[in-house]
């Protein structure tokens, strides 16, 4: 299993797995595996306020990277790469729900 990076100031819940590269200030809650050569933004040092935090029982795939927090139960696809502003088609009961973010 290779190993991945974590910058300081990050907090990392129980039973997580870390393949990827976690920058400062994220929070990771539990049960969460972060993916080979996935990346997590953080905060900018010197500036903003925003905390990027995963919820529990996540699944962020190999090469996918994310600037914005997410919440439980979440699977971004490997690959994929979420940043904030990105509009994205969600399937929610066989319904198709349109939804912007931002931060």
């Amino acid at each position: 299993m290779s190993e991945g990076y974590v910058n300081f100031n990050t907090y990392i819940g129980k039973n997580c797995m870390i393949e990827g590269r976690v920058s400062a200030g994220v929070y990771i809650s539990n049960n969460t595996d972060i993916g080979g050569s996935c990346s997590i933004m953080g905060t900018l040092s010197g500036g903003g306020n925003n905390i990027v935090s995963i919820g529990s029982n996540c699944l962020l795939g190999a090469n996918s990277g994310i600037g914005i927090s997410l919440g439980n139960n979440c699977i971004i696809e490997a690959g994929l790469y979420i940043t904030s502003g990105i509009k994205i088609n969600l399937i929610f009961k066989k319904k198709i729900i349109n939804i912007s973010i931002f931060q």
